[in-house]
Order: C-alpha cells, then sequence, then structure tokens
C-alpha cells in the first residue's frame, strides 16, 4: 500500500526515474569536475535566492545545508550527486513514513528538491557536452587531422552560449595554437551571437578571469579584450594594478595604459614624470616599451638607462667562421672542430652582431654570385643559481641554438625578415657557468634584399625580464660601433 501510495505521485515517479539514470550515468562518465563546479556556480543564486523562502523553518536548516554543500560542490560532482540522491531517497523514506509528517511539508519538499535535481541535471548535461568538445578540439593536429570533427565540435561551444565562456578560457591552459585559435573563435562567436540579441557577456565574469594571475596567459589577454569591448571603465578599474603582473600581455597592456596616464597628467613636473616614467621602466618587458620609455627618461632629464642589460641583450661574443654552406649543406653538418676563437663584442643599441664584420668576410654579390657561408657564435655566462629560462634569437637566416652542448632549437629558413625574440629555446640554466652557441647560416642567393647576415641574442625569463647573470666571454673586445641598421630594426 505504501509503494502505491508513493507511485501516485507523480514528483516521486519523476525523482525515482532521474535518481536511477543519474546513478547508471555517472558510473559509466568520468568528466572534467571543475567544468561542472562553473556551471554550477552559475546557477547557484538561483537555488539561493528561490528555493530558501519556499521551506517553512522546520526545513529551511536542511536547506541551507544542502545549498552549502552546492557552493562547495567544485571538488567532486559524484560528492554533489550522492548529497542528492541521499535527499531524494529521504523524501521515498518521507512518503513510506507518512503519519510521521506533514502531507503538505512532503509534498513542498518533493517538488522543491526535484526542481533543484532539474537544474543540476541540466548544468551536468551542458558542461558534458562542453568538456567533450573541448577535449575534441584540443586533440586537432597541426597538420588539420581531425579539422572535421572539431568544426562540428566548435558549433556545440558557440550554442552552448556565454555559460560555455569560461570553461573555454580555461582550456586554454595546455592547448597549443591551432587548438587556442579555435576557442578563440568560438568565444567571439558567442560575443557576437549575445550582441546580435541585445545583450553583453558577464563583466564579472570576464574581470575574474583576467585578474587570476595562474590562468593562461593568452586566455587572459583575450578575456581582457572581451572585458574592454564589454566594460570600457574596466581598464581604468583594474590596468593601474597590473604594471608588475606575472603574464606578459596584461603587463603590457598595463604600462602602455600608465604611460598614457603620465603623458596627459596635469601634475607633470620633470621630478614626479621622471619617478613614474623610472618605476615604469623597471617594470616593463615590451622591448618596443622598454626603448619608449628610456627615450621618454632622457628626453627629462634622467638620464640614459641601461636598455642593454635591462633586456638581458648578449654583446660579448667569440667567433668562428666562415664555413661552408654550398647547397644548403652546412644545416645539417655536425659541428666543426674549432682551433680558435675570435672575440667580438657590438656596439649596437639591440646587441646586433654583423657577421660580415665579426668573421672578416666581404659582403656582397661579386660576379653574380654569393658564397654560402656559416658561422659559429659563442658566449659564457654565469649563472649565481639553478633556474628556468629563455634564450632568445633573431636573424633573417637559418639558425641553430645550442646550450651546454645540447641543441635546443633549429629553424632552417632563409631571408624572412628578422626581429628581436623570434626565436626561442627553453632551458634550464645550471648554477655557474652555461655555454651558448649558435650556428647562423646564410645562403647563395643574390638577390639585393638576401645580402645581409646578422644576427641578435638575449637570455631572459619567460616574460622577457633579465636575470641575474655575467657574462664572461670576451671581456676585453672592444664593441664595434654599429653600421646603419636593416630595415626591420629601422625605428
Amino acid at each position: 500500500m505504501e509503494l502505491g501510495f508513493r507511485l501516485r505521485i507523480p514528483a516521486i515517479q519523476a525523482s525515482c526515474q532521474l535518481n536511477f539514470a543519474w546513478r547508471n550515468s555517472f558510473q559509466e562518465s568520468n568528466k572534467n569536475n571543475n567544468l561542472f563546479a562553473g556551471m554550477l556556480c552559475a546557477k547557484q543564486h538561483v537555488v539561493r535566492q528561490r528555493v530558501t523562502s519556499w521551506f517553512d523553518a522546520s526545513g529551511r536548516n536542511e536547506l541551507l545545508f544542502f545549498v552549502a554543500l552546492v557552493d562547495w560542490s567544485g571538488r567532486s560532482i559524484q560528492f554533489v550527486l550522492a548529497v542528492l540522491n541521499r535527499h531524494l531517497f529521504r523524501i521515498f523514506s518521507l512518503f513510506a513514513t507518512v503519519h510521521a509528517f506533514d502531507f503538505r511539508e512532503v509534498r513542498m519538499r518533493s517538488a522543491i528538491l526535484l526542481s533543484v535535481a532539474i537544474l543540476l541535471s541540466n548544468a551536468l548535461v551542458q558542461a558534458a557536452e562542453v568538456d567533450d568538445a573541448l577535449a575534441a578540439i584540443k586533440a586537432v593536429k597541426r597538420e588539420g587531422a581531425g579539422n572535421e570533427t572539431a568544426a562540428a565540435r566548435w558549433k556545440e561551444l558557440v550554442k552552448a552560449g556565454p555559460a560555455a565562456i569560461p570553461s573555454i578560457l580555461a582550456a586554454f591552459d595546455g592547448a597549443d595554437a591551432t587548438a587556442a585559435n579555435w576557442f578563440r573563435s568560438a568565444v567571439d562567436a558567442i560575443a557576437e551571437n549575445e550582441g546580435k540579441a541585445g545583450r553583453k557577456l558577464s563583466a564579472d565574469t570576464l574581470e575574474s578571469f583576467v585578474k587570476e594571475a595562474k590562468n593562461d596567459p593568452r586566455a587572459r589577454v583575450f578575456a581582457f579584450e572581451l572585458l574592454d569591448r564589454t566594460d570600457p571603465d574596466a581598464r581604468k578599474r583594474i590596468l593601474p594594478v597590473m604594471i608588475n603582473d606575472p603574464g606578459a600581455g596584461i603587463r603590457r597592456e598595463a604600462i602602455e595604459h600608465a604611460i598614457k596616464a603620465a603623458d596627459v597628467s596635469s601634475d607633470n613636473s620633470n621630478e614626479k614624470l621622471r619617478a613614474a616614467f623610472g618605476k615604469l621602466f623597471v617594470a616593463a618587458r615590451d622591448v618596443e616599451q622598454v626603448e619608449a620609455i628610456a627615450k621618454k627618461l632622457k628626453a627629462i632629464g634622467a638620464g640614459e638607462p641601461d636598455v642593454i642589460k635591462h633586456l638581458g641583450l648578449i654583446t660579448r661574443w667569440e667567433v668562428a667562421g666562415p664555413f661552408d654552406n654550398s647547397g644548403l649543406k652546412g644545416f645539417a653538418a655536425p659541428l666543426p672542430k674549432i682551433e680558435a676563437w675570435k672575440e667580438h663584442a657590438t656596439g649596437h643599441d639591440r646587441g646586433l652582431v654583423d657577421l660580415y664584420t665579426a668573421t672578416g668576410k666581404t659582403k656582397g654579390v661579386k660576379d653574380k654570385k654569393k658564397d654560402g657561408v656559416y658561422a659559429l657564435c659563442r658566449t659564457v655566462i654565469e649563472s649565481p643559481t639553478e633556474r628556468p629560462a629563455h634564450i632568445r634569437a633573431g636573424t633573417e637566416n637559418a639558425i641553430k641554438i645550442y646550450f651546454n652542448g645540447q641543441e635546443m632549437f633549429g629553424r632552417e629558413e632563409y631571408h624572412h625578415g628578422q626581429k628581436l625574440d623570434q626565436h626561442v629555446a627553453n632551458v634550464t640554466l645550471k648554477k655557474g657557468k652555461n655555454e651558448i652557441l649558435l650556428k647562423v647560416l646564410q645562403d647563395e642567393a643574390t638577390q639585393e634584399w638576401t645580402v645581409d647576415w646578422h644576427f641578435h641574442c638575449r637570455v631572459c625569463d619567460e616574460i622577457g625580464g633579465a636575470i641575474p647573470m655575467t657574462v664572461v666571454t670576451a671581456p676585453k673586445a672592444i664593441p664595434v660601433a654599429p653600421k646603419p641598421m636593416p630595415m626591420e630594426d629601422k625605428k
């Protein structure tokens, strides 16, 4: 009789079916808990605002306890399901012992908990779909394998709407450039759809993501761009305190904002300007910003900051060569044994080394021919501690980077333009002396724009800041005055 009584209550029938379905589905599923937590947090205010008022005094404590568990649920989907299952089971028990409770209270609790269950089930389903879509897109290979699947899952992300944006931004972590482009375009499409509907993205959600320094730097910059479009006042609100941000992109935005603010300040006495721009120089990591701030400091009488040291540029080398690169055979050739090195120091403001000057080889085309050659450039730096670092090089020619005897980077491209930081090798400096060796190659092309043979190199942290080190190579070499800069370097 008790069983028949329960089956006559539609709410309890639905609860039984939902409980059974969840129990089966989650035994087979191991989805991302954090993704569900994000979806759940977006719903929890509905639970707090609407459901609490429905409970009478005798049940309010029980409900508040349940909401607290929901708030805490980011650590385990299974935990929340277990709690929900327990509460549904209590409803069944209430109907099984109806004499112990008021019928109205039982009906109210069953309806409310079923409503909570529906909210949670919708969040779980959408969270699982978003999670699967993100995983499929991350699996796309640079060569294009998996593009067809990614395109279909991309549509699912866009369909999920603004609620999926926190998860998409979080997925930048560990994603390669191909996947990151898919994620960016998905968020852009969501933002465009919201704009057409006359709605804006959640500024609070975006701002929270930007402020969390542990998030992926690319995603933080992207989130900031979205925030800037959604809430233009956010730039003034958050950037002034972010000039020392650990992310290069956000730091660059913050310093650019501070430069503009200092330039238009009504209180712009030289003393205060020197202090303001001196602080910005210390914080700056972007090469162009460092140089612009140094120029400003010189103009307002603050002296000439040491840009070379600030950027970690290497200006002292030992050079060997030229060696044969006819037919482009030098790139794959083993390193030759060097009998003697020639010391060389450059006086260029970006540490640019002209290898024709350094090796003594004649520059240019003669009798419509140009020799294909390469040079080896060696420097030794001393580090006070073991630490991670970047070796960043720039050249218009092919290059290999060796560190402490190991090849760390190679790029066989010629005449594709040169700029600082275009090639990066991730290394770990050991305490004491560390050797950097560059193989820089020139080909046999004879066009006028192929004759340059330069490189520059610096050692820095992951966002471009100089690290404690001492260059011990060629200490007595006299810096060679720079020749006119190549077109790519001209300001």
